[in-house]
């Protein structure tokens, strides 16, 4: 083998080398960003009672980081913010619509009603 044939066997290496990295990194990139959204929206559903808990608002103000690629979250959660702090049912009704489509997440067969009312434990004895 002449020694332009080695010049282009390492490049062709190292380049398939670099190139494999890459996609491997950018590839979990996205699923460590879709992985955190997944578990955002799912803090914010399980803890949706009222009145809402401090860590409900410790949730919210995690949205802009963790979906800063997601201009209906964005919007929604301006929105409540410029409303005022008092997660006024219409404004979470649209914070937890938006999180749920930009997770996958089909809730158009709930009502706003359902979505609002969550799971909570009672009294056996009441």
């Amino acid at each position: 083998m002449e020694s332009k044939d080695w010049l282009n066997l390492i490049f062709s290496g190292l380049l398939a080398t670099v190139v494999s990295a890459a996609i491997t990194w950018f590839i979990a990139g996205r699923q460590y960003r879709k992985q955190k959204k997944l578990a955002l929206f799912g803090r914010l559903m399980s803890q949706r009672s009222r009145p809402l808990p401090p860590s409900f608002f410790e949730a919210l103000n995690e949205i802009p980081a963790t979906f800063v690629d997601d201009k209906s979250v964005q919007v929604a959660w301006r929105t409540m913010l410029h409303d005022g702090q008092g997660a006024e049912s219409e404004n979470l009704v649209a914070i937890l619509r938006a999180a749920g489509t930009a997770v996958g997440a089909d809730l158009s067969g709930i009502t706003n009603n359902e979505l609002l009312r969550p799971f909570v434990a009672s009294d056996a004895n009441t």
